[in-house]
């Protein structure tokens, strides 16, 4: 369509449909609000479906997805031996019993003992009542980091109305608490030390998240921050040891060995990491050789973090560098985690936005396709064949890193 063309329509349809156009064709913010606004609706109609669906326990697709685990964990934190649960059997007996029905469940309990800590206020109170609260807290939680990055009631609405934010909320995932606790350890740690440390070593409940964090740190001279994080993680650890017996970390860690060996055994729903290595499975590499290619690329990703965190003194471009990085540098992150991509995302946004920087060739496109690609994580019929979660690490780790490198070099 030639620019011509293009004018006559455009004059065209605004004179048949007035309001529409202004809404669609003049006001671009008020065309995204649109679109985010039919989606969370949407998102709000199937997680109350979810939730009000009589035959949800009997099918076993119980609200919440994967909260289950974590609401059964907090039942048995108490009791005489809360080690057990890292059994899949003793798990999936459990499962039965709260949940009855015909099928299995086939999850497992994979969290350090720290994070009982985390769910065991949950012992008292019943599922759905849990699940709300876990639902809420955490979704105001991320709101709440987003708005200290970025002062722009559009701008958050459009980012939780992203299918990030849906698929963390119906897995009933921990993506809003991890997101949180990585950008508050990014937050200007250089400053407000004992907020990022804290923050990174409660990270520990989610460990893998957490690994660059300290390049991070060494490499901008955060000592204080660095020291408070181990103290965090230290007391963490011990307090579990204290409430619920050293026996649960030996557990802990035989489980970790043998889900590793499920992994690489192609036992797990491999299409669901947005790593490299999960990329490289499905495109059927062995899990020996996908997982050299993780390690180069997770190099890789730590010496971009340490480079940025030496070179550049801005907080937003760290915290860019180290929310990017910390995907594509876990060999295991799942779908449910890309709302640690959103902050990122929103930052590069915001520069464009408020004339900080400009709008990059492929920009625009590319913030679109990954506020509503992770649908397609599980939303169709090829999902399980095709590498689109690694695929949508990988093009917001180059977008951010090549933002990162134009713009954020110029502060140095």
């Amino acid at each position: 369509m030639t620019a011509a063309t293009e004018n006559n329509f455009t004059g065209a349809f605004a004179a048949r449909y007035p309001l529409l156009s202004a809404l669609f064709l003049e006001n671009r913010k008020a065309t995204y609000l649109v679109i985010a606004g039919f989606f969370a609706l949407l998102y709000i109609f199937s997680l109350v479906l979810a939730l009000l669906n009589p035959a949800a326990t009997s099918e076993h697709a119980v609200a919440g997805g994967d909260f289950v685990v974590f609401w059964t964990a907090a039942q048995n934190a108490f009791t005489e031996n809360p080690g057990a649960l890292y059994d899949m059997a003793v798990l999936e007996a459990d499962l039965q019993k709260a949940f009855p029905g015909d099928t299995s469940f086939s999850l497992s309990w994979l969290y350090p003992p720290n994070s009982y800590l985390m769910f065991a206020p949950f012992a008292g109170a019943p599922y759905t009542t849990s699940l709300l609260i876990w639902w809420t807290g955490g979704l105001a939680a991320f709101a709440w980091m987003l708005s200290r990055l970025w002062k722009n009631f559009a701008a958050i609405f459009i980012a939780l109305a992203s299918a990030a934010v849906f698929q963390a909320l119906i897995t009933g995932q921990t993506g809003f608490i991890t997101a949180t606790l990585i950008c508050l350890a990014a937050f200007k740690p250089d400053k407000r030390p004992i907020i990022a440390g804290v923050a990174a070593g409660l990270l520990t409940f989610k460990p893998q998240f957490g690994l660059l964090i300290p390049v991070a740190y060494a490499a901008a001279g955060c000592w204080r921050a660095f020291g408070i994080a181990a103290i965090t993680a230290v007391g963490a650890a011990a307090a579990s040891m204290a409430l619920f017996g050293p026996d649960l970390w030996s557990a802990f860690f035989n489980a970790i060995t043998e889900h590793s060996a499920r992994i690489q055994g192609g036992d797990l729903s491999n299409y669901k990491l947005v790593s490299p290595f999960g990329g490289l499975v499905i495109l059927g590499l062995p899990a020996n050789i996908a997982l050299y290619g993780q390690l180069i690329v997770s190099a890789a990703a730590a010496v971009f973090v340490a480079f940025v965190w030496r070179r550049v003194g801005a907080w937003n471009w760290r915290m860019v560098a180290l929310c990017t990085g910390a995907v594509i540098a876990n060999p295991y992150a799942y779908y449910y985690e890309l709302t640690i991509l959103i902050p990122p995302l929103l930052l590069i946004a915001k520069r464009a936005l408020d004339g900080s920087s400009t709008w990059r060739t492929g920009d625009r496109p590319a913030l679109l396709l990954l506020w509503i690609a992770p649908l397609l994580v599980t939303g169709i019929g090829a999902a399980e064949t095709l590498p689109i979660a690694s695929v949508i690490t990988l093009l917001a780790f180059l977008i951010c890193a090549r933002t990162v490198w134009i713009d954020g070099l110029k502060t140095i």
